[in-house]
């Protein structure tokens, strides 16, 4: 009982982390990254105490592993296909009577969906 008490205490200071670091501390790319890496942190702490990972055996965890892995993997995927698409699959629709800056060649269109003067 007192693992647990010690786990859900590891928590809540890893979750104060993560809210200090989101709301005072300013780094940048970097607060994404701490963000994460506690997340994980946390996650492991979940998956071994509360899932009772950490009393079976070793290969409960590397089907755990795995899984994550491949989930990973096929995120990673996604990501390089959408963006390695040439820009017309993927084409900037203006907000309607909004400015476009970066594409001055599309015209903010009307609620039906003719042009402006």
């Amino acid at each position: 009982m007192a693992r647990y008490i010690l786990v859900w205490l590891a928590l809540l200071v890893f979750t104060a982390v993560t809210v200090l670091v989101a709301k005072s501390v300013d780094l940048g790319a970097g607060s994404l990254a701490i963000a994460m890496l506690i997340a994980v942190i946390k996650g492991t702490l979940v998956a071994l105490f509360f899932m009772h990972l950490w009393d079976h055996p070793a290969s409960y965890r590397v089907v755990l592993a795995v899984s994550l892995m491949f989930v990973f993997v096929l995120i990673a995927l996604i990501n390089a296909d959408v963006h390695t698409r040439f820009p017309l699959a993927r084409p900037m629709v203006p907000l309607v009577g909004a400015q476009h800056e970066a594409r001055p060649e599309i015209r903010s269109t009307t609620h039906k969906g003719q042009s402006e003067p």
